[in-house]
Order: C-alpha cells, then structure tokens, then sequence
C-alpha cells in the first residue's frame, strides 16, 4: 500500500515562500485603497488624525506660536509670575492644559492670548491684518470669539487688549492708548478709575479711565499711555460680529485716544490671578479695513 508522502523541505519552503509573497502583495494593495480613501475623504478619519497633530504646546513664560501662517500669533505672556503655565494651541485659539496661579491682589499673573498685529515688534502678517490704520481712516473694526471658563471660583477677566500707538509702529510699550474690552469676569478684578456707564452694541458696560506709567530701566525712559476699560454688564463667553468703533469712538469723546494715533494690535485672552486650568479661546476672529 502507498501512503501519503509528507512534502520534502523544499516544496515546503517554495510554497511558505509563495503565501509570503501572496500575503506582501494583499497589504500593499489594501494599503493603497487606505491611502485612496483618505485623499478622497478628508472628513474621515485620516482628517482628524491630522487635526491631532494641527495642535502645538508650549510651557515656556514667553513661548510664541504662529498661527496659519501668521495671521495670527499666540503669546504666553505670564509677566508676572514664575508658576508653571501650558497651553495648547490649535486653529484660532487655545486652551490652558497647566495653570493653577493664585495671587490674591495686584497685577494679574499672566495674559495668554491670540492676537493680530504688532505686540512690542512681532507682528503677524501685515497683509491680512492690513494694520497698522491710522484711527481717522478706520473703516470697519469687527470681531467674533467663543471662550470658555468657569466664573465663581477663579479671579480673571476675559479681554480684549487693544493698543494704538503715536506712530505706525514701535518695538516697545505703545505710546497712545489702550481699550480693554472685559467680556467675562469673575472674582476680584476690577480697573481702577470708575468712570461710570455706558450702552455700547445694545449691551450696558461698566467704564473706566485711568493713565499708565512704565519706566524703561534699559533706556532710562518713562512712557505714557491712556487707558480705557469697558466691563460687560452681565458679563459672557462670546460675542458674534462685535462692532470695535463704538468704543474707540466713546474713547475718543472723552480724550483718551486721538484720531492721528494708529490701531496696531487687537489681542483677546484672560487676564489671570487665580485658577486657569482649562481655560480655552475658540474660533477668535477679527478684522479691521481702512477707508
């Protein structure tokens, strides 16, 4: 009787060989239909793989990250403390993953924030800022910003920082004016100056108007500037198609900013004593047009 032979050690290896080969080639194929679907789907998820990786972090006192190139820049900021402060950020705005300040008076610790234009020389990209414009050629001045915090527990402010300067540009503190625009609020924070009250946009506004000092231990010289402060009242996390002129125009009727001076930088994020962990800016647009 014949019995089965078992295959000798060479038909074994040809035929290993042969599903090994086959096996290669199924994976390249179906890396290739993978590869296929993600250039033709990119609301899939090959898309928001990406946008994981869209994402920057810093934990640096003074770390800057550019925005879609440059049109946007977002700045650490913490001048007035040493804890530790991270944030990630991602599109148009930021969240803070570390920070935990606790000053219970004075200045705040720390204002990250995202803005456009010039801030003390960095400028973003001039050709979608069209800044710096002159105030009396101001044509339009809108903004739109989603934010998110937890009001009871920490001290801060959610603000717009808006500068002018003298002249188109400086590398340093900005002579003209400054407007702070307190969407939200929470705990002790409040400006100095109480000038009383103002409806702007259809919505009521606490004001407050002050002069700044800074002295320059480099240059040895001293630099003034106006200060104009408008606090929402009731306070919100976001504003839609916010019109700026109005309250470059109240500042203006009172003599805190002229008309010669130019807007050079619009800035937005929190002003921070306490707390801060999780603190986000989202979706922040702005946009100024000379006339």
């Amino acid at each position: 009787m014949d019995f089965p032979r078992q295959p000798s050690r060479g038909h074994r290896t040809r035929w290993v060989q042969v599903v090994l080969r086959v096996t290669l080639v199924a994976c390249v194929l179906i890396a290739g239909l993978m590869v296929t679907l993600i250039v033709a789907n990119p609301s899939g998820s090959a898309a928001r793989f990406q946008a994981t990786f869209d994402a920057q972090s810093t934990c640096t006192p003074w770390g800057v990250i550019s925005i879609h190139n440059r049109a946007y820049i977002y700045q650490q900021n913490e001048w007035n403390s040493f804890a530790l402060q991270c944030a990630r950020v991602r599109d148009a705005g930021f969240t803070l993953t570390r920070a935990n300040f606790d000053l219970p008076n004075g200045l705040p610790a720390t204002y990250p924030s995202i803005y456009v234009g010039c801030h003390w020389g960095r400028c973003t990209d001039a050709t979608s800022s069209h800044l710096p414009i002159q105030v009396s050629h101001l044509a339009t001045a809108i903004t739109s910003v989603d934010t998110e915090e937890t009001t009871g527990q920490d001290s801060f402010d959610v603000a717009y920082d808006i500068w002018f300067n003298q002249t188109p540009a400086t590398f340093g503190q900005p002579n003209g004016a400054e407007v702070m625009i307190w969407i939200n609020r929470s705990g002790f924070p409040e400006p100095a100056g109480y000038a009383g009250a103002a409806l702007i946009d259809g919505a009521n506004w606490r004001v407050y108007r002050s002069t700044q000092t800074v002295w320059n231990v480099y240059t040895r010289t001293q630099t003034m500037w106006n200060m104009v402060s408008y606090i929402r009242d009731p306070g919100t996390s976001s504003v839609t198609n916010l019109d700026l002129k109005p309250f470059f125009a109240d500042a203006i009727a009172h003599g805190n900013l002229k008309p010669s001076w130019y807007l050079i930088d619009m800035e937005m994020g929190f002003e921070v004593w306490t707390g801060g962990q999780g603190f986000a800016i989202r979706n922040y647009g702005v946009s100024a047009t000379a006339q």
